[in-house]
């Protein structure tokens, strides 16, 4: 009995064939066409941790700015979240490397977007 390439499940008659996967479904199918294209993406474009940093200077500047408003916890609760964004940004994880669950939806969002039809201008 095949399992389903993308979720898992038995498929006792039928199913959708893509190549040497097996799926119970079309949308699994179209799903696991994704995972299977998203496999060959290199390792290096998905493990960017620049952008991490960047996005929590982002936070860490909006929460200084805007955060002083929520009356009269903002005035507690900003300077403890600021702290905690500049912390988060100085210590580095001890284990770099994202999980395995993380990287299938980056690697998958990452072929969804480019395989994604342009827009003509």
């Amino acid at each position: 009995m095949t399992k389903c390439g993308f979720c898992g499940t038995s498929i006792l008659f039928g199913g959708q064939q893509a190549g040497e996967l097996r799926f119970c479904n079309a949308q699994c199918a179209s799903k696991g066409t994704l995972v299977a294209a998203s496999q060959q993406l290199p390792s290096s474009i998905v493990q960017q941790h620049s952008c991490g940093t960047t996005a929590r200077m982002g936070d860490a500047i909006f929460c200084l700015l805007v955060g002083w408003w929520g009356f009269p916890w903002g005035l507690i609760i900003t300077p403890v979240q600021i702290g905690r964004n500049l912390a988060g940004m100085m210590r580095s994880p001890e284990d770099k490397t994202p999980s395995p669950a993380l990287e299938r939806i980056v690697r998958t969002t990452l072929v969804a977007q480019a395989l994604r039809p342009q827009p003509r201008s």
